[in-house]
């Protein structure tokens, strides 16, 4: 029974990020694979800055006047607006007592 080995990618330090990440999303990265479309992933980036810089520069990179980008999610940006209407709990005890 073979077991599979871990794939690990890295962009070099002093690469600029998002391009480098384009590039190799454009190329089929992991595998790749080009047929598959671009609408079918989903790419977390550290940031909401970062998350919209991605599409323009996939975009750009791509060559196309047109694009279907993945969705691009960022993991490191809360927005705290949407994060206290999650944490309306108006039927939850107090977490401390006053005394």
């Amino acid at each position: 029974m073979t077991v599979p080995v871990p794939q690990v990618y890295n962009i070099v330090a002093g690469a600029p990020f998002l391009e480098t990440l384009a590039v190799a999303v454009l190329r089929g990265f992991p595998g790749h694979d080009t047929t598959r479309p671009l609408s079918d992933w989903t790419i977390l980036l550290p940031t909401r800055r970062a998350a919209r810089a991605f599409g323009d520069i996939l975009l750009t990179r791509s060559g196309k006047k047109a694009l279907i980008l993945p969705r691009i999610q960022p993991i490191g940006d809360l927005d705290e607006d949407l994060l206290q209407d999650d944490m309306q709990g108006g039927d939850l005890a107090p977490a401390m007592s006053a005394t």
